[in-house]
């Protein structure tokens, strides 16, 4: 039985095909994936959900939530449309992005030149997220995941970018693409700028990645990324294609007109300076060895050639798979049917107020009674009371139970998105606490631990994707900003071979009581009232929001504690300093002995348990340290001395220091002067002379 793509005689996998065959195999492709996503109402249902996103009408009419519009046959309807999606959606974002990932490079070793290397890379990370716009990038590509239920977010490497620090010389092309000689048959050239290049991103909704529509998972063999660029960037890059790239229609719907763009039924670019390009990437596989990179514009292939990437540069984020479907799904298209009922009711209230807001008055015949005479205030206004007293015509009745269908409406759309009503800064009357808020608004975020953990994912091969990108290509000296000691910008030099040692990113995500404003203040108010913080780190949390200031310090300390434990358990040495939390370590240290194959290991007992001693003997020999870094010192060291020309507690007057003997001071008998005799002198011996002595009597 033949392997499908691997088809036997003289017919190859259509990926592996070449040149032009190959270009014709993939616009199949292209053009199958999209009629695919029509067929299904897949294309529908992101229109719908893109133009109610951006308030407008979901079935493409005029009506807008910027403005109020009319309808109806003779423009009777007031439109009105309150745009409840969008403010949810924005809020799932912000909820999801509001804290940046924290993020943990991991080294092929743990020499010190790794560890170091380690850290450039995490402050790597940080710049190019800033200072490239990958972070906004990567916003964005939740925010396609919230309305189109897939999100993708491509970082590929551009040599056209960066420094420029060289030229070099390339063949002039004519304008069939053949190279120019001269008249000695020699090839004509031309100096070309050579740039030290650098990464670029570039931020996709499921329209603009082609793939296997038959796929049941999400690990595509290939992705296709369609990209609109300038085609005179494009003529200037591939000036061997510069007279079809010239001529290429500028419609990206081409001929068969079912590339539908996100907002109307189809494209209606025509600018005459952006097409679409698309770009072909292939991993490496059984059928494909080496992989695939192509650059497809109309039917010409700008670039072929081998799979240039680890990886295919093109991550995904999607929250929630279909089922044998290789496509997300959001359930914020759940909303969409409520938000059309939300704008029935708000049109059909404002309609009622349009029409009978203004009041009129009824007037019986032969009152007397004028219209001047009703216009104003404070006007006396006669009339014949036989034909009776002009009465308001009220027309403007609303049922309560309108009202009350809105706001269940709301209170639906609040569930399904799992944003309550605290998230959205309207919180109920019986929630009053701090604490109740911050946990109210915590299980909105966790309701989205979806979105959550898939924004992790997408990080976490991104920033990986870049250290590879920059150790593979950045071949020549670069600067980047990283932040050094006290949080201060450090301006450094690097090359590739600056982080080589460094295999992959792991990011963690915080949980979702701290990621919201008043769970990090009641945590900064907690340590507070400990004393665990100072009032400079509380204020820091209170004003920017950011944890960092009291997390870094606590965070440092236990990835030390876990790279000790990992060398302690390799049986390879570490050392204490006065400055550890002693406590903590030795807590964390014990974990080790948890391990049967470590108990029975003499070698590796002795290593760690000298190590805890180590730790019991600095807070024993250090507790002064111990009190000025907010810790408890340990019980066991050498007991302070009496300060000078104090009584020893439990010792008597005239018993002299501890030790020694009862009624000697010093070596001296009790009464014995060393200046001068106070006591009456014992009797002599008349023949010798010699004093009486207690011990031995007269000599």
């Amino acid at each position: 039985m033949p392997i499908e793509g691997r088809i036997p005689g003289n017919r190859e996998y259509w990926a592996a095909e070449s040149g032009d065959e190959f270009a014709s195999e993939l616009r199949h492709a292209i053009m199958r994936y999209y009629r695919q996503m029509d067929a299904t109402g897949r294309t529908d249902v992101w229109r719908r959900s893109v133009r109610t996103y951006y308030g407008l009408d979901a079935e493409g009419s005029w009506r807008n939530s910027s403005a109020i519009t009319y309808g109806g046959e003779q423009g009777e309807l007031v439109m009105l449309r309150v745009n409840h999606y969008r403010n949810l959606i924005q809020h799932m974002l912000t909820m999801t992005t509001s804290s940046r990932p924290s993020f943990s490079a991991r080294a092929m070793n743990d020499d010190q030149r790794s560890l170091v290397q380690a850290r450039i890379a995490e402050g790597l990370i940080d710049y190019y997220l800033d200072e490239y716009n990958v972070e906004d990038d990567s916003v964005r590509a939740v925010e396609y995941a919230l309305v189109f239920g897939e999100g993708w977010l491509s970082l590929t490497w551009d040599a056209e970018k960066g420094d420029q620090y060289g030229v070099e010389q390339v063949p002039v092309i004519a304008d069939d693409g053949s190279e120019v000689y001269d008249e000695m048959g020699e090839p004509v050239m031309r100096e070309r700028i050579v740039y030290s290049g650098d990464i670029s991103s570039y931020v996709s909704g499921p329209m603009d990645v082609v793939r296997d529509i038959a796929r049941r998972d999400d690990d595509h063999d290939w992705l296709c990324q369609r990209i609109m660029s300038n085609r005179y960037d494009l003529m200037e890059r591939y000036p061997e294609h510069a007279d079809d790239i010239e001529n290429l229609e500028s419609k990206p719907a081409d001929t068969e007109a079912v590339l539908f763009d996100y907002v109307n039924s189809y494209a209606t670019t025509t600018s005459s300076d952006i097409i679409p390009a698309y770009y072909f990437y292939h991993k490496a596989t059984d059928a494909l060895p080496k992989g695939r990179f192509s650059i497809l514009v109309g039917d010409i292939l700008l670039h072929d050639g081998p799979m240039p990437y680890s990886d295919i540069p093109i991550y995904p984020l999607v929250p929630s798979m279909q089922f044998n479907t290789s496509s997300g799904y959001s359930g914020n298209w759940d909303l969409l049917a409520l938000s059309q009922a939300m704008d029935s009711l708000m049109t059909t209230a404002m309609t009622n107020h349009e029409a009978f807001g203004v009041q009129n008055v009824l007037v019986p015949y032969g009152s007397d009674i004028e219209v001047n005479d009703l216009s104003g205030g404070l006007r006396m206004v006669q009339f014949n009371a036989a034909a009776g007293e002009p009465k308001p015509l009220e027309l403007l009745s609303i049922s309560s139970h309108t009202y009350k269908l809105m706001d269940a409406i709301t209170g639906m759309m609040e569930t399904l998105s799992g944003v309550n009503s605290v998230a959205r800064g309207n919180p109920e009357k019986n929630l009053e606490s701090g604490a109740a808020l911050a946990l109210v608004h915590s299980m909105a975020i966790q309701y989205n631990n979806g979105l959550q953990r898939a924004y992790g994912r997408m990080m976490e091969k991104t920033v990986t994707g870049l250290i590879r990108m920059l150790q593979a290509y950045a071949s020549t000296p670069r600067l980047a900003e990283v932040l050094g000691a006290n949080e201060r910008p450090n301006l450094i030099e690097f090359t590739g071979d600056d982080i080589r040692s460094v295999r992959r990113i792991k990011v963690d995500l915080s949980s979702p009581l701290l990621r919201t404003a008043a769970g990090r203040v009641q945590l900064a108010d907690r340590l507070l009232e400990r004393q665990a913080i100072t009032a400079q780190q509380y204020l820091d949390v209170v004003a920017t929001g950011r944890l960092s200031p009291i997390l870094d310090g606590p965070r440092a300390e236990l990835s030390l504690i876990k790279s000790e434990n990992e060398r302690l358990s390799d049986g390879q040495p570490v050392r204490a300093t006065p400055m550890d939390n002693h406590r903590l370590h030795i807590q964390e240290h014990k974990v080790i002995l948890a391990d049967p194959g470590i108990r029975f290991n003499d070698e590796l007992m002795t290593e760690i348990l000298n190590h805890i001693q180590e730790h019991v003997e600095m807070a024993q020999e250090h507790p002064a340290i111990m009190i000025l870094t907010g810790q408890e010192p340990i019980p066991g060291g050498a007991p302070p001395g009496p300060p000078e020309g104090a009584m020893p507690e439990g010792a008597a007057p005239g018993m002299g220091e501890p030790g020694e003997v009862p009624g000697m001071e010093g070596g001296r008998a009790l009464g014995e002067n060393p200046e001068g005799p106070e006591l009456p002198q014992m009797p002599k011996n008349p023949l010798n002379g010699e004093r009486y002595s207690p011990q031995g009597g007269m000599a």
